[in-house]
């Protein structure tokens, strides 16, 4: 990486679908207009993973195939990702969708509030833990390259029904948070990145299926400006 290249940080985002109703509806809000990155546009909820997610308590874990999808590395990281990396990477999906959406996902349970870090102290006051085994790894995207802010983010499918709590935002990074069909999401204003996961959503829900039928993933990226799809196996660690 050169010394004017933007470095590119780890994220993840969650996509809460709700089939109550029949027709799939997504989660997804609009950024504000003073925002520094991508403003002004609807995305899903998510964001940078914090250096506590990966010891935050959580009802249960991964499943073995998720775990090992999220592990595999990129073209600059040789290494493949540890057990904890990979867990933080899922809690902090469920923690950005609490503080940017007020929407606590998980089992309820008891736990206490002094035992974890502050940045998860006001999700599990609700008497909430994450439920990782219920989060299925979607895809992967990185910002191009020439953007004030570059993210490594994994996508995550979760469904509305494991909302255990409804609550207040925490942050104000989006306004017009709401549940959006698929063919209507056509006509909003997203970043390109957003516009292929939501593409691939709709090839998936068309094929009837509530998660990939399988375990290859999508993974979008630039290379030399131009926009490439690969896809991530288990089989096939290299993009």
């Amino acid at each position: 990486m050169s010394e004017t290249e933007t470095p590119i940080r780890d994220a993840a985002a969650l996509i809460v679908i709700d089939r109550s109703a029949g027709e799939a509806r997504v989660l997804m809000g609009r950024r504000r207009p003073d925002q520094v990155f991508l403003p002004n546009v609807f995305v899903f909820p998510g964001g940078r993973v914090d250096e506590t997610d990966a010891a935050a308590p959580s009802a249960d874990e991964l499943l073995v195939d998720e775990s090992r999808l999220l592990a595999l590395p990129r073209e600059d990281h040789a290494e493949s990702y540890d057990a904890a990396f990979v867990r933080g990477l899922a809690l902090a999906a469920v923690r950005e969708t609490f503080e940017e959406t007020g929407l606590v996902l998980g089992r309820r349970a008891v736990s206490a509030t002094h035992s974890v870090a502050p940045a998860w102290q006001a999700f599990v006051a609700h008497g909430v833990l994450p439920q990782l085994s219920t989060l299925r790894y979607f895809m992967r995207a990185i910002t191009p390259k020439l953007r004030p802010r570059r993210y490594d983010t994994r996508f995550f499918l979760a469904d509305a029904g494991d909302i255990a709590v409804r609550t207040e935002a925490t942050d104000e990074e989006l306004s017009e948070i709401g549940w959006y069909d698929l063919p209507s999401l056509k006509s909003f204003e997203v970043p390109r990145m957003t516009r292929f996961v939501l593409d691939e959503l709709e090839r998936l829900e068309n094929a009837g299926l509530e998660a990939p039928a399988t375990r290859r993933l999508p993974f979008f990226f630039e290379r030399d400006g131009v926009a490439i799809r690969a896809e991530l196996s288990l089989r096939s660690p290299s993009s």
